[in-house]
């Protein structure tokens, strides 16, 4: 019986983690090797940054900040989306870090 309440508790924490994840980390998540470069950009807008590859691919950036808190005491959080495109145009990886500030 303590398995199962164990189990239980492990899937419900998982999908409460999952369900609070930023839209467009479950849009990446569920497009990943399926959409191009032109539905990534009608998405999530123009990158930040674009760099071509040596071998043909793609590497974009985005940078989203959040603010938390209200007046002088708030803070800011920002995350960077490096996604990876092959030389099809194609979504193939993706990584989602804080970013270099």
């Amino acid at each position: 019986m303590t398995r199962r309440v164990l189990c239980f508790a492990i899937i419900g924490t998982v999908m409460i983690i999952a369900a609070c994840a930023p839209p467009r980390v479950k849009y990446l998540r569920s497009d990943l090797n399926a959409v191009d470069m032109d539905h990534v950009a009608k998405e999530l807008g123009p990158p930040h940054s674009s760099i071509t590859l040596q071998d043909g691919g793609t590497v974009w950036s985005y940078q989203y900040t959040s603010f938390h808190g209200g007046g002088h005491g708030g803070a800011s959080n920002c995350r960077e989306y490096i996604l990876i495109f092959d030389k099809d145009r194609i979504l193939r990886e993706w990584k989602r870090r804080k970013c270099n500030r």
